[in-house]
This record gives C-alpha cells, structure tokens and sequence, in this order.
C-alpha cells in the first residue's frame, strides 16, 4: 500500500454546470470524472480509500464551502491529503489564477470564484505528511512555482507555489 488510507482523505471538486446567470460553458463530463475519481480512490484493489473519507463537492456555488471542506480534511489528514479540481481556471488581469464555481462569471472575477491563494494556502496548512493536487482546468500553469512569463521572477507564481505538494496539472 502506497499510502495510510486510515490517516488520508480526498477533497474532489468538480464544477461541471454553469447557472444561466454565468458567462461559461457547462462541462458535463466534469460529473463522472468526480464519481470514477471516487470509485477508485475507494476500490481496495486501486486504494481503498473510505468513502467517508472522500468529500465530494459536486458544482459548488460559493468559495466558501470549498475552502472549508479543504481545511477540514486538511485538519483531520495525517497520512495524505489529495485535492482534486475540474472545472474553468481563469486569470484576472494580474495573472492570479481562480477556480470557477457554479455561477461565475468572467466578467465578474474575482466575485464568485475561488482564489487559487486559497486552496493553495489551505493544502499548505494541512497537517498531511503527503500533499496531492490535481488541477484538470485551463490555466493550471499559473499555480504552479516556476516563471511562467519573459522575465527572470514571477511574483505571481511564487506566491501560488505549495511546497512539500505533488501537483498535477491538465489543461
């Protein structure tokens, strides 16, 4: 076994559909990406992970409940915390990544969508010997800790980068 599964927990996020008020495409595939995530987290021939143990936030509305799921596994991880997203990322005009949630709109960030800085400040806090973070979104790059423009530093990038953290992007 890889991993303490009695001492881990999984946060898989998932924003799949749009409310009419956003200005973004649904991306129906997101829903069965969340349950065949959690079906194999949780096959004891893969991990076997307990479900009680896989929080699942299925096209969550507010950054709030997002931030709070993570903390909590976080608290309670001592083995491994793993975070998944699939949704839209979208840059604001000074390159900070967020994670659209059920209603955001483009035009409305940084209102209604989670601050990469969040989720990266929660994995950061978490008690987890092992961090996980698995970003399926556009713009995934920008959180992660190395330049991603013309010049020799990134401001940007440094304050998004989660140290002690295996990551995983796709975009």
């Amino acid at each position: 076994m890889l991993i303490n599964t009695a001492e881990s927990w999984a946060v898989l996020i998932g924003t799949g559909s749009q409310t009419r008020e956003s200005d973004l495409e649904s991306l129906p595939a997101i829903e069965n990406n969340l349950t065949d995530l959690a079906t194999a987290l949780a096959d004891p021939d893969i991990l076997g992970l307990p479900f009680e143990r896989i929080v699942t936030l299925r096209d969550p509305a507010e950054p709030r409940e997002v931030a709070n799921a993570i903390r909590a596994a976080g608290e309670r991880a001592a083995g491994t915390l793993m975070v998944y997203y699939a949704g839209h990322g979208l840059p604001d005009e000074a390159g900070q990544l967020f994670l659209a949630l059920s209603g955001t709109r483009i035009q409305g960030l940084p209102y209604g969508a989670l601050p990469f800085q969040w989720m990266a400040r929660d994995i950061r806090d978490s008690t987890a010997a092992t961090r996980v973070l698995i970003l399926d979104c556009c713009y995934a790059g920008l959180s992660g800790g190395w330049p991603l423009t013309m010049s020799t530093a990134d401001p940007v990038a440094e304050q998004s980068l989660i140290t002690g953290t295996w990551t995983l992007f796709s975009s």
